[in-house]
């Protein structure tokens, strides 16, 4: 009777322990941080991973890019533009589609300087999100 009575203490403490841990997990940005380091290490992409409350409208977006835009610094980066949100249209972040490390690692040193890491959403520049896709 004892032996389970200490395996059920066992598994409620184990079940428990798991609970914690993933609620840890959930709340510090675990599965945004996940998503951008699968997305970066195997497709060598860095999304943005802002909603669309976090987003400014399109128009703020390419009026911004019409003033000024600094992505389109090589050869190897073929566009730079607002890229509307798929729930809401209305909204829009900076997509960069590039061609090979070299290019994301310019793009990069860049955003280090002029904009902003956010290790749950990623880039952003002026506060607009900024999506880094190697195409």
């Amino acid at each position: 009777m004892k032996s389970g009575n200490r395996r059920l203490r066992l598994v409620l403490a184990l079940g428990l322990l798991a609970a914690i841990a993933t609620t840890v997990f959930v709340v510090a940005g675990g599965p945004q941080r996940l998503q951008l380091a699968v997305q970066s290490e195997l497709y060598g992409n860095v999304p943005s991973l802002r909603g669309c409350t976090d987003s400014p409208l399109k128009s703020t977006v390419q009026a911004e890019l019409a003033r000024e835009n600094p992505f389109l610094i090589r050869d190897d980066i073929y566009d730079a533009g607002a890229w509307s949100l798929d729930p809401c249209p209305d909204r829009a972040h900076i997509r960069v589609d590039f061609a090979g490390t070299d290019a994301r690692r310019q793009l990069e040193a860049y955003l280090a300087g002029a904009g902003t890491w956010e290790p749950t959403s990623g880039w952003t520049w002026r506060g607009i999100p900024v999506s880094l896709i190697n195409v």
